[in-house]
């Protein structure tokens, strides 16, 4: 069960973080919904964002996705764990 949920969550993970990066039109702001999904899912490695030097948006989203993946990581080995 938690390896679904894991799965599921590395798949909203990382279309929260990518679909900004494309440049396609949300109605209602919701390319802004996306950009706060994917900062508060890779908590605690998107809080080192702000310290790099530029505010460089690809900079931003390849450290969510790391830290989507390490997120991901870590819920796989608990899943493990579980079983």
């Amino acid at each position: 069960m938690i390896g679904r949920i894991a799965t599921a969550y590395l798949f909203v993970g990382l279309v929260a973080c990518t679909v900004p990066l494309l440049g396609v039109p949300f109605p209602f702001a919701y390319d802004r919904v996306l950009q706060d999904l994917s900062w508060y899912m890779a908590l605690p490695f998107s809080l080192l964002v702000p310290m790099a030097v530029d505010a460089n948006p690809k900079l931003a989203t390849i450290v969510c996705i790391l830290g989507l993946l390490i997120n991901f990581g870590i819920l796989r080995w608990i899943a493990a764990r579980a079983d």
